[in-house]
């Protein structure tokens, strides 16, 4: 039918814009806003017999939903299609009643876009709307498309914007016959959704020495295999020394398997001499467990000997701002001699 004049050319649209997406990384979003109890809601046809405002999943921002004739029902938006989809259960849910319909965004140089129109709403009356996010990619140490670590960021906004290149911001703001209602201006912000780090471990220890005459043994073993059904891992540490007598760069052990023990001197087997300091050693395997020995005269009766367990430091993950002093929580991220 013919386009009656003054009226919307589809429902409310909002968008997440995902940006820092990692290589071989993949968003999915619901099909369709959810509940508190992850159940997601169906598209109905009136609002005037909507239990809850609804949102679906549409193609694009520009996408058209047909002509209006003004009368209830209006026609569909139209769908997201063609794509892979699979039902998820989220909030521990384990029966229908918790599974959400999801469906994976492209990810084009690190961005994706997703875009769903509100088909039901209370008038009047404010609505929130849900949408969890899901990231699909394989293991950082995975032999097939490995993802990379990184910052992920989300910008959420009304649609259509300039963004979508339908049209300009100058255009999008003056009257047009031509232009779909309702547009909007790009005023979205970039907020933080996540961060992709490596599984690993960090470990303190807290005093080495190469100097006058003391040695420093050093062991770090990978306790990923566990009669509790870990998954085994392996990966190489990277021996931070800090301290006079530091070394550039810093040495890199072979990889320590699931399992097993790396043990070195510091001063004879990883050449780094004349030091006295401490090393953080960033190990790329979760469970890792450090032991240090430091000695002087060994054998003698004027032999020096102590030893200690190295601490694990909190992996303070992808960021800008270094090691927190506290946790989300307000509890404080101390050293531990633990998992």
């Amino acid at each position: 039918g013919t386009p009656i004049p003054g009226l919307a050319d589809y429902g409310t649209r909002v968008k997440a814009i995902f940006t820092g997406i990692p290589t071989n990384a993949t968003i999915w979003v619901p099909t369709a806003n959810t509940t508190s109890t992850g159940t997601t809601l169906t598209a109905l046809n009136t609002v005037q017999t909507a239990p809850a405002a609804t949102a679906v999943l549409v193609a694009s921002e520009t996408a058209g939903d047909g002509a209006l004739t003004g009368a209830l029902p209006a026609p569909a938006p139209v769908p997201v299609s063609g794509t892979q989809t699979d039902n998820i259960f989220i909030n521990g849910g384990s029966s229908t009643a918790g599974l959400v319909t999801y469906v994976p965004l492209p990810n084009v140089n690190g961005t994706s876009t997703a875009v769903w129109e509100v088909t039901n709403a209370t008038p009047g009356a404010p609505a929130q709307l849900n949408f969890p996010v899901a990231i699909v990619y394989n293991s950082g140490t995975s032999t097939t498309s490995p993802v990379s670590t990184g910052s992920l960021m989300v910008t959420q906004e009304y649609a259509p914007t300039p963004a979508s290149l339908a049209f300009t911001a100058t255009a999008g703001a003056a009257p047009s016959g031509a232009l779909t209602i309702p547009r909007f201006n790009d005023t979205g912000a970039a907020k933080a959704l996540g961060n992709l780090n490596a599984c690993r471990t960090v470990l303190l220890f807290p005093f080495v020495a190469t100097t006058a005459g003391f040695e420093t043994g050093l062991a770090i073993s990978n306790t990923s295999q566990d009669p509790f059904g870990t998954s085994a891992q392996a990966g190489t540490c990277s021996l931070n020394f800090y301290g006079p007598g530091a070394p550039t760069p810093a040495p890199v052990t072979p990889s320590v398997a699931a399992g097993t023990t790396w043990a070195n001197n510091t001063g004879i087997g990883l050449g780094v001499t004349n030091f006295a300091g401490y090393l953080i050693a960033v190990c790329n395997f979760q469970y890792g467990h450090g032991y240090a020995a430091i000695f002087n005269g060994f054998g003698t009766s004027a032999g020096v000997f102590s030893s200690y367990l190295a601490e694990v430091i909190p992996d303070p993950g992808t960021t800008i701002f270094g090691r927190p002093a506290t946790s989300s929580t307000g509890a404080t991220n101390a050293e531990i001699l633990a998992h």
